[in-house]
């Protein structure tokens, strides 16, 4: 496929036809066609890939087509490999694919000109560019919308004799193939997955496979699936997709237990540790403790995402990679605290430039930007899920997907912490400081106690963990936990356990006194198991 000339096919007359020459000939092929003519007319648009516009689309749409019908056609001829979210971004507006985002009308978006976007899979993301080239009278015979023209499958040579090759290995979470073959030099491999070539942006995703028999629908009347993928390669294809499910177990999400959790924070520590509280410490001096508390947890949660699930150091984090922690890890969480939605992008770029002023990164500058860009689509994702969960038609399929994508933030807060169910998303760094203290003294009531002090707490309807400052919530579970267990009270005025628990959390000790008034009042209004 030479860039200039981005071969194709009309599909309504079946002649070669460039990229260029789409709409000129795609216009005549329509006046003689044979099929109606609209009340309406109807639009003509060009679908590409916005990286490389060698993949591309001519569709035939009727005015009263809807986003969501137009993204079915997209899904099926190519992109669709799960249950990925997507969206179409019209102007400054986002449609998230639900039945109420999707369900608008072509008519009250695009004109003749119009440019819009869509992306597929905010993790390894296909993003698909598309113009309103005109309209005709002639509408799509059956559907809403229709093909009517498409570029040439794309064209590779085996990687072992130089014919031309008809199948790609791809092994699994690579984004390309390892190799190309033809059909005499491909054989089954071990880990890895062996595709027809697609013709598709998405050719060489190892989630993704083009389906001719969903695409073959989209397509003008009079065409059969053998002429989009030969019987010889859909007879092999069969043969190999038997094989890998007999002979590969697929790689279930499993949640992530308390270890696996600890090591990623672990991971973060040692390489960033440092860095992170000096930029904690400038938090605080700018906007106070409160700020602070959730620029930490904003900044650890993050960070312990890229080094858990991505392997990636600091110095190699770079643009996609932050847009995908971002959209994929950690707003798919519908729990998160709603101060979050405001601070998360603002603290992380602020973290991202002390990060490059202390020497730890060269450029932060495309992370930022991208950050910046991303924040809209981030916070109505989170929205979205919000609602979903609220509200979600369980007997819808079409239903925006929850808990089907791969773990998120919620996770990394809440692994391992069955007791904490229903908790927000501070209550595992609670507890953490509850434990640290904890480990510098003697007794293992205490942590005991803290952790059913805080399993009470989070029932509590107002959410009292939601609001004030986790440190010292931390501090007054501590010290009531020491009250309860008899270490400090009447009696043990010579203890110094009250300024130990004030000088390890760095507060005031009336603070915490006050907080644990405050404290027992709330454990009383959930019931009477924390009385002791």
């Amino acid at each position: 496929m030479t860039p200039r000339n981005r071969p194709g096919t009309c599909l309504l007359c079946k002649a070669a036809v460039s990229k260029k020459m789409a709409l000129r000939h795609g216009e005549h092929c329509l006046q003689s066609s044979g099929w109606p003519v609209g009340l309406l007319p109807s639009f003509i648009i060009r679908i590409e890939d916005r990286h490389n516009p060698a993949y591309w689309l001519t569709v035939l749409a009727r005015q009263n087509t809807l986003l969501s019908d137009l993204e079915c056609l997209i899904k099926d001829v190519w992109v669709k490999g799960g249950d990925h979210l997507s969206a179409f971004v019209v102007g400054n507006e986002t449609y998230l694919n639900t039945d109420t985002e999707m369900a608008v009308p072509l008519a009250d978006l695009i004109k003749t000109g119009s440019l819009f976007y869509y992306e597929y899979d905010f993790e390894s993301t296909t993003e698909l560019k598309l113009k309103v080239l005109g309209v005709t009278p002639v509408m799509p015979p059956e559907e809403q919308v229709c093909l009517i023209a498409r570029n040439l499958r794309p064209s590779f040579t085996c990687s072992l004799c130089g014919e031309k090759a008809d199948f790609s290995v791809t092994y699994s979470g690579e984004e390309s193939p390892r190799g190309y073959f033809c059909m005499h030099c491909i054989k089954p491999v071990e880990d890895g997955y062996i595709r027809h070539i697609d013709n598709s942006p998405r050719n060489g995703a190892w989630d993704y496979q083009e389906d001719t028999n969903a695409a073959i629908k989209w397509y003008p009347p009079g065409w059969n699936v053998d002429e989009l993928l030969s019987p010889d390669i859909q007879q092999f294809m069969t043969y190999i997709r038997e094989y890998q499910e007999k002979d590969q177990v697929p790689q279930d999400d499993q949640p992530l237990d308390d270890e696996i959790v600890v090591d990623m924070i672990n991971a973060v520590s040692t390489d960033i540790g440092d860095e992170i509280k000096a930029f904690i410490e400038e938090e605080r001096t700018a906007y106070g403790d409160e700020a602070a508390i959730l620029a930490e947890e904003i900044v650890m949660t993050c960070s312990t995402m890229v080094y858990g699930y991505y392997e990636k150091k600091i110095e190699d984090w770079d643009a996609p990679l932050i847009r995908t922690t971002l959209l994929k890890d950690t707003a798919q969480n519908p729990a998160l605290p709603d101060e979050w939605l405001e601070e998360t992008v603002p603290v992380l770029c602020r973290f991202l430039t002390f990060i490059e002023k202390v020497g730890r990164h060269q450029d932060t500058a495309a992370m930022i930007t991208e950050l910046q860009e991303t924040e809209p689509l981030f916070q109505e994702i989170v929205r979205k899920q919000r609602d979903a969960l609220n509200g979600q038609d369980s007997d819808n399929p079409d239903a925006m997907p929850m808990a089907e994508c791969d773990t998120t933030a919620e996770d990394i807060f809440m692994a391992g912490m069955d007791d904490f169910k229903g908790g927000s998303m501070r209550v595992l760094m609670t507890n953490n400081r509850c434990e640290e203290f904890c480990a510098q003294i003697d007794d293992e009531r205490v942590p005991q106690r803290c952790r059913e002090i805080l399993s009470v707490l989070i029932t509590h309807p107002d959410a009292p963990l939601s609001r004030g400052g986790g440190v010292l919530w931390s501090a007054a579970i501590v010290y009531m936990a020491c009250q309860n267990e008899g270490l400090i009270g009447r009696g043990k005025s010579g203890s110094t356990l009250p300024q130990e628990i004030a000088g390890f959390f760095d507060l005031e000790l009336s603070s915490i006194r006050n907080k644990v008034t405050a404290l027992k009042k709330r454990l009383a209004e959930c019931g009477p198991k924390e009385q002791d």
